[in-house]
């Protein structure tokens, strides 16, 4: 917003500049020296808006490259949530997810689902979207829960090895802190 308001500004400031220099000297008339001075102020003004849309197209970029990276995670997700979905209502297709620490029926459902909701808050962790106090109002009444807890004394390993980006280290952080804090508790 800012960006596209100095634009702007820029924008009439080059249009305005012949009348602001013919108010300026209006006794010159038109020599070409004059006009050479003209012609250098807009080149100036060409110059700085120039890099302003260098700068506004960099940014752009960045900003689609970080559109498309969420939208590949997301599908990821989708598609894992899916096969897991399969999976709790169909038992035949457990086994192809492999021993999933030995858990069966209930517990294996539980396991799942808890896995389920990780991947939703780590993925709004990780799009920006769930902010570290809301990660920690969660983990707090997750870790209040023995399904809660079970999971993540299974899979924290695993999460903490695939935490890769300071956001993804910081939930691992945040889900650790409150497991520890839940097992000291009596």
């Amino acid at each position: 917003m800012i960006f596209a308001a100095a634009c702007v500004v820029l924008l009439a400031l080059v249009s305005a500049a012949p009348f602001i220099l013919e108010a300026a000297a209006p006794n010159y008339g038109k020599r070409w020296s004059m006009l050479s001075e003209i012609g250098q102020t807009y080149a100036s003004i060409s110059a700085v808006l120039s890099a302003l849309a260098v700068v506004g197209v960099a940014y752009s970029l960045v900003l689609q490259a970080k559109q498309a990276r969420l939208e590949k995670f997301q599908a990821m997700r989708t598609f894992q949530r899916d096969l897991l979905l399969m999976a709790m209502e169909d038992e035949s297709l457990r086994p192809c997810w492999g021993p999933m620490h030995g858990l069966q029926g209930q517990e294996w459902r539980q396991h799942t689902y808890s896995r389920l909701i990780m991947a939703y808050l780590w993925m709004g962790a990780e799009a920006g979207g769930i902010p570290a106090a809301s990660i920690r109002a969660n983990a707090i009444e997750i870790m209040k829960s023995p399904p809660g807890r079970d999971y993540w004394q299974r899979s924290r390993d695993r999460w903490k090895l695939d935490a890769c980006s300071a956001r993804e280290r910081q939930f691992v952080k945040i889900f650790e802190e409150e497991f520890q804090r839940r097992s000291s508790e009596p």
